[in-house]
């Protein structure tokens, strides 16, 4: 069923994604934990982090699209009654972060 593919391989590339991000937002706070921190490495990590949400985004539209061309006027219409209802047009790719002790 392509768009029960089109579903798993967004939630999918999702946490594998937000997982990413958070281990490179963890590197960067230990980067600015640094007495004199390496502004190159501190820039480049920041730009990591940017690129993979960026590329998260995309990744989130274009299944969206894809989900859409495939769905009648009358699925379309339950989604957006659903989503109207407050659900979550997209699932948070940001794990909340651990509690600190």
């Amino acid at each position: 069923d392509s768009l029960r593919k089109i579903v798993v391989d967004t939630e999918t590339y999702t946490i594998k994604t937000a997982a990413d991000i958070a281990v490179d937002s963890i590197e960067l706070r230990e980067l600015l934990r640094a007495d004199k921190p390496d502004r190159a490495a501190v820039m480049s990590k920041g730009d990591e982090i940017s690129k993979l949400t960026s590329q998260l985004i995309t990744h989130s539209l274009d299944a969206m699209l894809a989900a859409k061309a495939i769905l009648t006027p009358a699925q379309q219409k339950m989604i957006r009654a659903y989503m109207e209802s407050g659900a979550p047009a997209l699932p948070s790719p940001f794990p909340a972060p651990p509690a600190r002790p």
